[in-house]
């Protein structure tokens, strides 16, 4: 009899392991499904035991192991990625399950469905042993070794140096993986990429029915030649082991960030799993980020094939429209300035299409009462409660939403506070601007892409397609609609700047700058900025596109304030009981660390915050790592978060 030590595979999970008695002495790395509470989960091997070395352990233990059951099929995950996970549970402060919960894809680690033969089993397909394999096929094939890349250029230049890349990877019998953030990503590339090498390339998401994706593993393991893979993340670790190259596509993109625990960023993930099958990383942009800069600059990674891009060369002619103007002694807060919808309506003559961006979702990012001035805010995070316009049943109703907590409710009708009835939305969302543009445009002509119409890739997909099929139309979206967008409008604009920038998050200028350049991207007109602040640097490189002079700014901020790169965030986030127990027990656990704790202004129940900054060079500390790995469940751990208020 052996004594099996299991890691469960599941959300809220946080167990560093369970015991089973078994006949079989499992190897580490093999998926099992185990009995946990009263349910069966899927769980992965960490070590198994005789019997016979821990029967003094097993006597003084105050509880019986239960026994595993049977198995079905038995699957082992390759060595590399087990290493990267335990890598990765060490940085992140967590546990190896559920690092591996996050990288998995759902219908391996759920177990519900095999992907591979019964015959076949994931570490022989992906992993080392799949590696020798492939280089005993290819004799040509020469030993690689790792390198981390940085590719900075627009999407057409990127696209070339893919072809590239592939065909000398072919050459040399290595497969490509391609990494995308999003669906929308995906197909664009594969479309062009795969056009010719279709039946040597794969696009893998979660997308797929279970049919095809059997196919697409099918191909993966059963053909010898080497292969271009279109993944998005958490499908990028399960590809070939003759792997050469993986490319990670819009670098920048926040999709890379899981949003459920343990929040890893899948560009970390996947940097540290090319570490350690010594493949060749390259992460690609039009603005990398200012992370990838400084590795550059510190001579911990190259540049792709020594091109140094100081300056970008885009279609698009930035031009910015100053909106503070005096009219009969007050501000004009028009949504629209003259020379916005001028531009428009010679775009609109000329049967071209205009893109208009806009910051904000809803109607106004802010509620407040004219007469007390407060501010309505969320009863759980205490954030500002923003006012949207939802249709339910062909009726429209509006809701005021928190997009911290997800707390709704319908808006109020009269102040909480006074109880006047003179409530007001402050700000401008996109529900509120596609009100005004449609007195200025043709209703039939206008498409909204926000989180609402666009709530699906499919309905996203469907809006993009009815945008271009049509002339003399105008798309109204948010940051969503970017991805979609790869054919080139005669116009774009940011509808008002101010709240592009006004987001509060630590990254904004870097997200301002590669949202504007975008658009410069896209565009083969003019790209019309509407502000009511003063130019500043940031508007002067979009305009120039000197993205270098930008970097070396913003890197200085960095490190004066020891912000990512030079520093690393712990933000802790919890609710607040009775007492304060759980406050003052964080605040005892993490007293030798440090810790800023604070609270949020006017929220009912009470959410609590924590942040602990710690330099690059000592992370991970396995003092800090072990006492977060002691706090509740119930407390949120996020390293480098985007937003740390």
């Amino acid at each position: 009899m052996y004594v099996v030590e299991v890691m469960p595979l599941g959300k809220g999970i946080s167990s560093a392991g369970l015991s089973y008695f078994s006949k079989t002495p499992y190897e580490r790395g093999t998926l099992l499904e185990i009995p946990l509470r009263k349910k069966t989960v899927q769980g992965v091997v960490i070590s198994s035991q005789a019997v016979s070395t821990l029967k003094a352990t097993l006597r003084g233990a105050g509880f019986l192991l239960r026994r595993l059951p049977p198995q079905k099929h038995i699957e082992q995950l390759p060595p590399a990625l087990l290493h990267t996970a335990d890598e990765l549970s060490e940085y992140y402060a967590a546990t190896t399950g559920a690092v591996l919960f996050a990288l998995l894809p759902n219908e391996i680690k759920n177990g519900e469905k095999r992907i591979l033969g019964a015959s076949q089993d994931l570490a022989s397909c992906f992993g080392s042993e799949a590696n020798q394999k492939s280089r005993k096929v290819y004799g040509s094939c020469k030993e690689q070794c790792h390198t981390y890349e940085v590719l900075q250029a627009p999407t057409d230049a990127r696209v070339i140096a893919y072809q590239r890349i592939v065909r000398t990877s072919f050459a040399e019998g290595k497969s490509v993986v391609l990494v995308v953030p999003t669906v929308a990503d995906g197909e664009f590339l594969f479309s062009i990429l795969g056009a010719r090498i279709a039946y040597r390339a794969s696009f893998l998401h979660s997308g797929l029915g279970i049919r095809a994706l059997r196919l697409a593993y099918k191909q993966l393991t059963e053909s010898t030649d080497a292969r271009l893979i279109i993944a998005t993340p958490q499908y990028a670790f399960f590809t070939r082991g003759d792997v050469g190259t993986v490319i990670l596509e819009r670098s920048r993109s926040f999709s890379y960030r899981s949003r459920s625990r343990p929040y890893l960023d899948f560009r970390h993930a996947l940097a540290a799993h090319a570490r350690r099958e010594n493949r060749r990383l390259i992460t690609a942009d039009a603005l990398v980020r200012t992370e990838d800069e400084y590795l550059v600059r510190e001579d911990r990674a190259v540049l792709f094939e020594d091109h140094h891009q100081k300056r970008l060369d885009l279609p698009g002619a930035l031009v910015v429209i100053p909106m503070k103007h005096e009219a009969n002694g007050q501000l004009d807060f028009r949504l629209f300035s003259d020379r916005l919808l001028a531009e428009m309506e010679q775009v609109r003559a000329r049967s071209g299409r205009a893109f208009l961006f806009s910051a904000r979702r809803g109607i106004a990012p802010i509620v407040a009462c004219v007469d007390c001035g407060t501010i309505l805010r969320c009863p759980v995070s205490g954030s500002p409660l923003a006012l949207h316009r939802v249709m339910a049943g062909g009726m429209e109703e509006r809701w005021l939403i928190s997009s911290v907590s997800g707390y709704r409710r319908k808006a109020d009708d009269l102040c909480p506070q006074c109880g006047s009835w003179r409530l007001r939305p402050r700000g401008i969302g996109i529900q509120q601007v596609y009100d005004e543009l449609i007195r200025h445009v043709p209703r039939d002509d206008v498409f909204l892409f926000d989180h609402q119409s666009a709530s699906t890739h499919k309905k996203a997909t469907a809006l993009r397609d009815a945008f271009y099929a049509k002339k003399k139309t105008v798309l109204l979206g948010t940051a969503l609609a970017l991805p979609y967008l790869h054919k080139p409008v005669g116009l774009s604009a940011i509808v008002n700047m101010d709240a592009l920038r006004a987001i509060p998050s630590w990254r904004q200028e870097e997200e301002s700058l590669g949202i504007l350049l975008a658009l410069r991207e896209k565009t083969h007109g003019s790209v019309c900025v509407q502000t009511r602040s003063d130019e500043g640097d940031l508007i002067r490189y979009a305009h120039d596109g000197t993205i270098a002079a930008y970097y070396t700014e913003e890197l200085a901020a960095r490190e004066k304030f020891q912000y990512p790169p030079y520093g690393i965030f712990i933000h802790l986030t919890w609710k607040k009981d009775a007492g304060d127990v759980l406050t003052k027990a964080i605040a005892e656990r993490l007293e030798a660390f440090a810790p800023s704790l604070y609270g949020a202004p006017d929220a009912e129940d009470r959410i609590g915050y924590g942040l602990i900054r710690v330099p690059s060079a000592e992370w991970p500390q396995d003092a800090l790592v072990d006492a977060l790995r002691t706090l509740p469940p119930s407390v949120r751990i996020i390293i480098n978060p985007d937003r740390i208020i």
